[in-house]
């Protein structure tokens, strides 16, 4: 998780003095580098916040290499990579509409051979999240 998502978790608590966010015309806005001289009275809150129990993802990353000289001017090497993480962010898109259609794959050879997975094809929006 990058800093500055935790940074605005922290800061944009929708409470009086939070962040608040605006959308000026370029007529209405200020002049770089002035700010605006009062807050306007019709910004959207956010309440951001952490669920009880939160762990920061931790992710675990190795380089191994080995080089040998086995004669002059030729070298033999092998190297491993090694990266492992926990706890890693979960994403859910709420704005997506429930799925209606889906695709099949029909799995052919190995140890699932025969077997159908199916997958749902999400589409489209819903509400005016797309507009």
């Amino acid at each position: 998780m990058g800093t500055s998502t935790i940074y605005n978790a922290l800061v944009n608590t929708g409470v009086t003095g939070g962040q608040f966010s605006f959308s000026l015309s370029q007529a209405a806005g200020p002049v770089f580098p002035n700010t605006l001289a009062t807050q306007p009275s019709s910004g959207s809150v956010a309440i951001q916040f952490f669920e009880d129990g939160f762990k920061l993802p931790r992710i675990h990353q190795a380089d191994l290499t080995y080089e040998h000289e086995i004669a002059r001017n030729t070298v033999i090497s092998g190297s491993l990579l090694l990266s492992y993480g926990q706890r890693l962010p979960l994403v859910v898109d709420t704005n997506l509409r429930p799925a209606t259609n889906f695709f099949s794959y029909t799995i052919s050879g190995g140890p699932f051979d025969g077997l159908t997975y199916r997958v749902s094809w999400f589409y489209g929006c819903s509400g005016t999240s797309c507009a």
